[in-house]
């Protein structure tokens, strides 16, 4: 496991292998090659402008309890992820695509943002967004069988 506790506010969190994803400008990039980190905890991060977490080939799960508010939440292309746990967001721009085993999103203060996209996660079979009130007129795109006009996923 991965904790950041001393994280309480960031304005970029980017955790990716390099060999995934080409280095953007700008990014906070914690380690080189993670090519064995399995959990990530953020235990006491609230605010966040953006999070990317992309191409970790040994990620299980993803847990961020007090996280409220974000920019952009870009969960991808990891390959062994099973389940996504953001208990408290309440505000985010979320992108969810390309993990393999991923089987569980859970967002149950989850109300929205401008883009809402959960796609091409082939082993999902719950996503918990009971709050969500599809966007506030964004865009959403979210996989069968969970795409309910992207309202009130339970």
């Amino acid at each position: 496991i991965t904790s950041f506790p001393c994280i309480t506010t960031s304005s970029q969190i980017s955790i990716f292998d390099f060999g995934s994803e080409s280095q953007k400008s700008g990014l906070l990039v914690l380690g080189v090659k993670l090519l064995k980190l399995e959990k990530i905890r953020f235990a006491n991060l609230k605010t966040v402008d953006d999070i990317d977490i992309i191409g970790l080939p040994a990620l299980i799960s993803i847990y961020a309890p007090l996280l409220q508010n974000t920019g952009d939440i870009e969960i991808e292309r990891n390959n062994l992820l099973r389940k996504i746990d953001l208990p408290s967001l309440l505000v985010a721009n979320i992108f969810i695509n390309e993990n393999e085993n991923l089987e569980k999103i859970s967002l149950p203060e989850f109300t929205g943002g401008d883009i809402f996209i959960i796609d091409d996660n082939p082993k999902l079979k719950k996503l918990c967004a009971s709050k969500f009130d599809g966007g506030g007129g964004g865009f959403c795109e979210v996989q069968s069988p969970f795409s309910m006009a992207c309202t009130g996923l339970s």
